[in-house]
């Protein structure tokens, strides 16, 4: 069951890089963000194998179980926070992009009738 579990990881994995290959391919390099969502992406990628370590090292006795708890609980817990912070960058960027784009309007509409 481990081992199945190792391979269809790898096999996610292989899926997550295609699709930050496939978004980086497809996007812009001027789309707002585009390096921060590619990171949450290998973020995951990395963070599942920081635990497949901790895993295996617990298996074979090289940490003791309290060392495997505190592990995965620092690791989820930095991790949380890490994303939080990332989906937040993502957000305040296009929220900060469309009211570039509202005061781009109004401005071309105040002056319209600044004209008048």
């Amino acid at each position: 069951a481990v081992v199945v579990t190792f391979v269809l990881y790898g096999w996610a994995s292989l899926g997550m890089l295609g699709w930050v290959l496939a978004f980086l391919k497809e996007t812009p390099p001027d789309a707002p963000c585009r390096w921060l969502r590619v990171s949450s992406e290998l973020l995951l990628i990395v963070l599942f194998a920081l635990y497949a370590g901790i895993y295996l090292l617990a298996v074979f006795d090289v940490i003791p179980p309290a060392w495997e708890e505190m592990s995965y609980a620092w690791f989820g817990f930095g991790c949380k926070v890490l994303m939080s912070m990332i989906f937040t960058a993502i957000r305040l960027s296009e929220h900060s992009q469309e009211l570039g784009a509202l005061v781009t309007r109004v401005t071309s509409h105040s002056s319209a009738f600044v004209s008048l």
